[in-house]
């Protein structure tokens, strides 16, 4: 990983995907100002969370976000030969001693765990209210500094928005700013987000292949997540042009893209283990279920009222 950040990595990326992540953190904020289903001390509550989340980008960083390599990246410099043997007693040693350091240190909550800077995802920890953006993922043709905003926010926009949300799904909602479990929302505020979210575990609902229909309620967190991520990196893309506006093909690529991030061919079996098994809906449908909640999609294609594009009803929680 080390190696890939020195000789494979375009630096530029890392940077435009921070701008990105502080972007997309701007409109969410805005919108939890407001939330309608949301008291006021719990829309506070979850600005400061929102405020609190760290960001992790390309590669380990600390909290002033200078290079935090772990001592594994050079433990073994100068100690492998030719002997497998030999190596794997020094990794096993190693592994030993690296566990044993731990108990007197305070746990770190920007360690990687078990992802690298070479995994081509993206993740959320909500015990630790941050966000992983390994290096692998911040690369074209998915992503790169120099593609346009609209295709840049399209795609990996909406992947980063995607894992801020989480910070507020069914299961995040459950971790406060610190990622300590406790209710920290008053009823009022869970039943309004039980209203709003029951909604999008419904339309989930009536997804189906083969007769067999997506379980809402499974994929509840992904679809939220989607949802959030879509909604927020538009609006950053909206408010990221220089002349204060976007043009209808601008907006479309934008839709394009996030499109094709999902774009997969998938065996009949696969499709229908992934429905019992998934916390995702198939792709299909996370597209679909995206956008046709999405007014601005059904305004930029133009989409007449009531068509399955453009439901007369939409679920919105965010």
């Amino acid at each position: 990983a080390k190696l890939y950040e020195e000789k494979g990595f375009t630096v530029a990326n890392r940077k435009a995907a921070l701008t990105m992540l502080e972007a997309i953190r701007g409109r969410f904020m805005e919108a939890l100002k407001t939330e309608p289903w949301m008291s006021e001390e719990d829309r506070k509550a979850a600005q400061h969370k929102l405020h609190e989340m760290f960001f992790q980008v390309g590669w380990p960083t600390d909290a002033e976000d200078k290079d935090a390599w772990p001592e594994a990246t050079h433990a073994f410099d100068g100690l492998m030969g030719d002997d497998y043997f030999t190596n794997y007693m020094v990794v096993n040693r190693y592994s030993i001693q690296k566990e044993l350091k731990k108990i007197l240190k305070k746990p770190d909550r920007r360690h990687w765990g078990g992802s690298t800077p070479l995994q081509v995802n993206a993740f959320y920890g909500p015990d630790n209210n941050g966000l992983w953006i390994p290096a692998g993922i911040l690369q074209a043709p998915f992503f790169e500094a120099t593609f346009s905003d609209a295709r840049n926010f399209g795609a990996i926009g909406s992947v980063l928005g995607h894992e801020m949300s989480h910070g507020f799904d069914d299961n995040g909602r459950q971790y406060d700013a610190k990622g300590e479990l406790h209710d920290w929302w008053d009823k009022e505020t869970v039943t309004g987000f039980k209203k709003h979210s029951t909604c999008i575990s419904n339309l989930f609902d009536t997804y189906s292949i083969a007769n067999r229909h997506v379980n809402g309620k499974l994929t509840l967190g992904e679809d939220i997540a989607d949802s959030g991520g879509l909604k927020f990196s538009y609006q950053a893309f909206l408010e990221s042009g220089e002349s204060g506006d976007r043009t209808p093909e601008e907006k479309r690529t934008f839709f394009t893209a996030f499109t094709q991030t999902w774009c997969q061919v998938v065996r009949k079996k696969s499709a229908l283990n992934s429905i019992l098994t998934d916390t995702h809906a198939p792709a299909k449908f996370r597209v679909l279920g995206a956008l046709s909640q999405f007014a601005p999609f059904a305004e930029a294609y133009q989409c007449p009222a009531g068509a399955p594009m453009s439901p007369l009803k939409r679920c919105r929680l965010w």
